[in-house]
């Protein structure tokens, strides 16, 4: 099996974001924090579905869950162009504020394929009513953003193949087989 190479497009980072905040500004539960995992989710959804991420930008373990490495930067670099807007206000279920981005243009997407827009599609509907920390915390129990130990680290895309289950007889047994038949040292 060969390993297909990950290359990352911030061009298409830029509009998927427009592309979630058109489908989710207004909800009372979207904010920067959700924004950051619903494009986590739909990414690392993606590459375990297809073997490639959506955006394939890097992410990393954050303290409120994984974001896109580049995400203030790049969330500024949008404000300032004039493609969104990011609106704080005090949130109405906890006591500090949350920053809404707004979209300010429509996102283009002829760079996405049917499929991609349908995985974040999924990702959204799935996610639709949880808020910013109810994803924060799911996200925290992801196998990719545990692995990662210190703040900023990145969180490998092949992560998403991780389990948190015990193998079973039969996987161990056949662990057992291929350090014998290939002759590793563990």
């Amino acid at each position: 099996m060969t390993k297909t190479e990950i290359r990352p497009d911030e061009g298409k980072l830029r509009e998927l974001i427009l592309y979630i905040a058109g489908r989710c500004w207004e909800h009372k539960t979207f904010g920067s924090v959700k924004l950051s995992k619903l494009l986590f989710l739909s990414d690392f959804y993606s590459y375990g579905l297809n073997g490639q991420p959506i955006t394939g930008v890097p992410y990393v373990k954050a303290e409120q869950g994984p974001m896109p490495a580049q995400m203030m930067q790049i969330r500024e670099a949008m404000r300032v162009d004039g493609a969104i807007a990011v609106k704080e206000e005090l949130s109405p279920q906890f006591e500090n504020s949350r920053k809404r981005v707004v979209p300010l243009r429509a996102a283009d997407l002829k760079m996405f394929t049917a499929d991609e827009i349908a995985i974040v599609d999924q990702v959204i509907e799935h996610n639709w009513d949880l808020t910013g920390q109810e994803l924060s915390k799911l996200t925290h129990g992801y196998s990719g953003w545990r692995i990662a130990q210190n703040l900023y680290d990145p969180i490998p895309y092949n992560a998403v193949f991780l389990s948190d289950e015990e193998p079973t007889e039969y996987e161990k047994q056949h662990a057992i087989d291929l350090i014998e038949q290939y002759h590793w040292n563990v």
